[in-house]
C-alpha cells in the first residue's frame, strides 16, 4: 500500500475480475490510532464498550471528539426540521418530554 488517501484502499487481488480486498487504515503517529483520542475514553476505560477495553484501531466506535461532536449537531438538526407532532413525540419517548435540540 503505496501512500494511501482516505480511510480506505481498495486493492485488487491477482488479473482479471477478482474481488477487491478493502484495507482499513488509520491515520496517526506511526500509522495506529492514538486511543486517548476517541471521545469514548473516560478515565483510561471505554464508555462505550461493555468490557471497558478499549479496541484501538479496530474499534468501530472509534470517533474524535471533534466528530462526535459534528455527529450530534447532525442529529439535533436532523430532529430540529421533522414536525412538531414527531418531535413532540420522540421527545416524550425518549427525552422524558424534554427537547434537548
Amino acid at each position: 500500500m503505496e501512500n494511501p488517501r482516505g480511510f480506505f484502499h481498495a486493492s485488487a487481488q491477482g488479473s482479471g475480475l477478482y474481488p477487491f480486498t478493502a484495507v482499513l487504515f488509520f491515520c496517526g503517529k506511526g500509522g495506529k490510532v492514538d486511543v486517548m483520542d476517541c471521545f469514548a475514553m473516560k478515565d483510561g476505560k471505554c464508555s462505550v464498550m461493555k468490557c471497558g477495553k478499549c479496541g484501538g484501531g479496530t474499534c468501530h466506535f472509534h470517533k474524535t471528539r471533534e466528530e462526535q461532536a459534528q455527529s450530534l449537531e447532525k442529529v439535533s438538526e436532523r430532529l430540529r426540521s421533522l414536525p412538531e407532532y414527531q418531535q413532540e413525540a420522540i421527545a416524550d419517548k425518549y427525552y422524558g418530554g424534554v427537547r434537548k435540540w
